[in-house]
Order: structure tokens, then C-alpha cells, then sequence
């Protein structure tokens, strides 16, 4: 049986940089940790069962950064797929104004901190973003195409042994 996780993103440029946030806590999953913590990524989040993908990439926008933007266009589907049985598909909306408005809950997020491209990559290669997902390629892609784009990354290993344990359940 294949099983699809979806995650709502929205990665928001403004002034040639990009937004993205930083992980609190290093998150468990049925006893496995993450190594999340301090390591930074687009806003983003599981969608919930009763939003569409688009109300789900703002509510996640609102929550980890404080603030609202307008959704423009969705910009790239990421996904990979974990021992043939497990697909994650991660919609990145783009978007590019950001206004504050409320507070960004800092039991999950530790601070949001606009980034250029080249200081992306360099957070890249320094291995300083979650789940080794490929944001400067996402960027580039949004950037060069009106079209939305399809991105395969490799997961880490360890959210494939998270999937086995969920699926036993």
C-alpha cells in the first residue's frame, strides 16, 4: 500500500532575499529524532484534513513566521519516495510580500531570518538545513519558470526508519 504524506510550503522573497525559518527542538517521531534543531528550512507544514494545500501553506506561513503573505502561484512539488511505500509530496507555493501580524510560535520556531540565494547555498553546504532539502534549487526553479517545476531530493535515512514504525501501527 502506498501512502502519501503532504506537506504545505511557502517560501516568500522579498527584496532579492528569501524567508526561512529555524527549528526549535530536534522533533521525535516514533522515537526517532529529527536532528531538526537549529536548522533552518522554508515554513512549512503537514496539511490538515479539512484545508485545501493553499490555506495550509498560509496557516503554516502564519504560525512560524508571524506574518501573512499573498500566495502567487505554487512554484515547485518536491517530493521522494521512502522504500517504495511512503511518498512525500511538498507543494511550495511562492509568494512576495510579507506583512507582520501576529506572533510566531516559538515552542516550534526558534527565529525567521530572510537569506539570500548564495547564503542559502552556503547553509546548504554547510549542512545547516533540515532534511538536506534542496532550497537553491527550488529558488532556481521558481525564479527561471512560470511552470511549476518537480523536484526529487533524497530523504535522510533516518525518516525512512520513521515511516517503518508508523506503518507497523
Amino acid at each position: 500500500m502506498i501512502r502519501p504524506v503532504i506537506l504545505a510550503n511557502c517560501l516568500v522573497r522579498k527584496n532579492a532575499k528569501y524567508l526561512l525559518v529555524q527549528e526549535a527542538t530536534d522533533k521525535i517521531y516514533t522515537g526517532i529524532s529529527t536532528h531538526s534543531r537549529g536548522k533552518w528550512t522554508i515554513p512549512h507544514g503537514e496539511v490538515d484534513e479539512s484545508e485545501t494545500i493553499t490555506e495550509s501553506a498560509k496557516r503554516e506561513f502564519l504560525e512560524e513566521t508571524g506574518g501573512q503573505t499573498k500566495v502567487k502561484r505554487l512554484g515547485a512539488i518536491a517530493f521522494a519516495t521512502l522504500d517504495g511505500t511512503i511518498h512525500l509530496l511538498s507543494f511550495i507555493f511562492y509568494g512576495d510580500t510579507f506583512r507582520k501580524s501576529q506572533k510566531r510560535w516559538t515552542h516550534e520556531i526558534k527565529k525567521a531570518k530572510w537569506f539570500s540565494k548564495k547564503e542559502i547555498r552556503q547553509l546548504e553546504k554547510d549542512g545547516k538545513i533540515r532534511d538536506k532539502v534542496p532550497i537553491s534549487k527550488i529558488i532556481t526553479a521558481i525564479e527561471k519558470n512560470k511552470t511549476v517545476q518537480f523536484i526529487e531530493w533524497k530523504q535522510p535515512n533516518y525518516i525512512k526508519e520513521i515511516f517503518k514504525r508508523l506503518n507497523k501501527k
